[in-house]
Formats: structure tokens, sequence, C-alpha cells
């Protein structure tokens, strides 16, 4: 690197308005596209606390703890991360790495990668909204993994599309406030396991599981699925929910558990202890449309 350049952003005023891209750096105002800044396959770093972000020949550091997508005046604002590497490691943010404010919208696409590990707060997290399903968080063909952070995501309409998403030794991986959480995972892999606390907080909450994806939530402390309340969990006969444990508090223990998932390809129970039964219900219809066919040839009738 021959020259060092130091740019600092403000949370929720640059930094809300910062896109890194491939070729050139963008940001939407005021529903035009504009140039921003030249970069060449830009490299984000959070190292205690601060951003650096490598280009070809010069270094900028950005001295936030976290990078804001909008603020509480800027309603409606858009960060793109266009085939961009985030590495996050031994870093404090007692909001989130990224907080998306209001309607704001945060784009991670084209092969880019968010590698979060070691927080030092217990109160952050890696990418959260501050007004439920407002917030909008879209993955496409893009990989996160987290390691050891307070939460993964908290809130927002977050969509996966052909990506992968991986959490491990989180406080908690997925957490929603009262109809906070709108989740879709589309012809994706999404897997937390080893969490303090629940893998995934169903809290009047939305969670679809499309097109030949699988959710995998296991060895978490305080039950994979915690439902706070209803709330559905939607699996297509293309894809996969696998859980160990779910845990329904006082408000819903006496809820039929068919109501909260919804799998066609899968009926799920649980016994006293939250241990979860999961039955193929594809090799049930096969087994029973056999037997019903079995029957009708003797004309005998038994079970």
């Amino acid at each position: 690197m021959t020259k060092e350049k130091l740019l600092r952003l403000k949370a929720g005023l640059l930094a809300g308005m910062l896109c890194l891209t491939m070729g050139a750096c963008k940001r939407e105002e005021d529903g035009e596209t504009k140039e921003n800044v030249e970069t060449k396959s830009a490299a984000v770093f959070f190292v205690q606390g601060k951003a650096l972000i490598y280009e070809e020949d010069y270094l900028i550091t950005i001295e936030d703890d976290c990078y804001s997508i909008g603020d509480e005046i800027i309603v409606d604002n858009k960060l793109t991360l266009d085939n961009v590497n985030v590495q996050a490691n031994n870093y404090t943010s007692p909001y989130a790495l990224i907080y998306v404010y209001n309607d704001s919208t945060l784009n991670i696409e084209n092969n880019s990668s968010i590698n979060a590990k070691n927080e030092k707060s217990l109160s952050g997290g890696v990418i959260k909204t501050s007004k439920g399903q407002a917030g909008k968080v879209n993955i496409t063909n893009s990989t996160l993994n987290f390691e050891n952070t307070a939460r993964g995501f908290v809130d927002g309409t977050i969509n996966m599309k052909s990506s992968e998403v991986s959490m491990k030794g989180l406080a908690n991986g997925i957490n929603s406030s009262n109809a906070g959480l709108n989740l879709t995972v589309d012809n994706s892999d999404l897997t937390i396991t080893n969490s303090i606390g629940s893998a995934l907080k169903i809290d009047n909450s939305e969670v679809n599981v499309v097109n030949d994806s699988k959710l995998d939530l296991n060895k978490s402390l305080a039950g994979d699925i915690q439902f706070a309340s209803k709330g559905t969990v939607t699996v297509d006969k293309s894809s996969e929910l696998n859980v160990d444990k779910i845990k329904l508090d006082n408000s819903i223990k006496d809820t039929d558990l068919d109501n909260l998932i919804v799998s066609e390809r899968n009926d799920f129970d649980i016994d006293d202890k939250g241990n979860v039964i999961k039955v193929n219900i594809m090799d049930t219809h096969f087994f029973c449309r056999c037997l019903e066919s079995t029957d009708r040839r003797n004309g005998d009738i038994s079970v």
C-alpha cells in the first residue's frame, strides 16, 4: 500500500449511503443512483471497533463501531454490498455491526460475504432493524458466517435467496420482537447451532422455507425454536426443517404444534421435555395408499 487515506463516517449519515461494489461505489439518494468513491474489489475489515476498507492501493479507516443505514430522521435509505468481503473479529458493537433504521434496506449480493466472530459486547449483534419488519435485509448469492457473537439477526423482513448462512455459539441466533420478523429461506441453507439461548425465536413471526432449502437448528441450550407466542414456520415439500428441541412459552403451551409448524413433508410433535418427534408424512402417505390398494383387492379392510 503506497498511501493511506482516512475517512470518518458518522453512523446514520454517510455510512447509510455507502455502497461498496466491484469497480465503483454507488449510493442511492432521492431515488437516483449516484457515484460516490471508486473502488476495486473492496474488502471491509472490522478490527477492534474500526472498519478497514482495503482497496488496491490505499486504505480507508472508518472509526465507527457499526454501520447505520439511515437514522431516526432518514427513514428510507439503502446500503448494497456487491461482491464485498466483510471481516469482523474481536469487535465491540453495542447496537449492531449493521443497523437498519426504519424502512431502510440492506442488500448483500453477488458473492459477498460477512464473517463476524468474537464480539466483545453482550448486547449487540450482527444485523438488526430498528422498526421490526419495516427494515429489509436481502441476501442473494452470498455467504454469511457468524461465530461467538451476541445475536445474528434481530427483526426485519429478511429474504435469503441462493445463499448460505451459518451461526455458531451465539447468545441467540435469530430474535424477534412481537411481529418483528418475517424470514424467507429460498433455495438456501440456514444453520444455527450451539446457541446459549435459542436458535430461532418466534413471536407472532413468519418463517417460510421454500425451493429446496434447508433449515438446521440444533444444540441450543434454551430450545432450538422458542415460540414466545403464536407464529408460523412453513416448510414446502421440497425443503427440510431439522430441529432437536422446541420450547413453548406458557401463553401457548397448549397450542397444537401443527398450527405452529406447517410442513408439507413432515409432522412434528414434542415430548414433555421438548424433544422433537419428526415423522415423514410422505412415507406415511405412501404406506397408507399401498395398504388401501391391497385391502380393496382382497375385499378385506383390517388394521
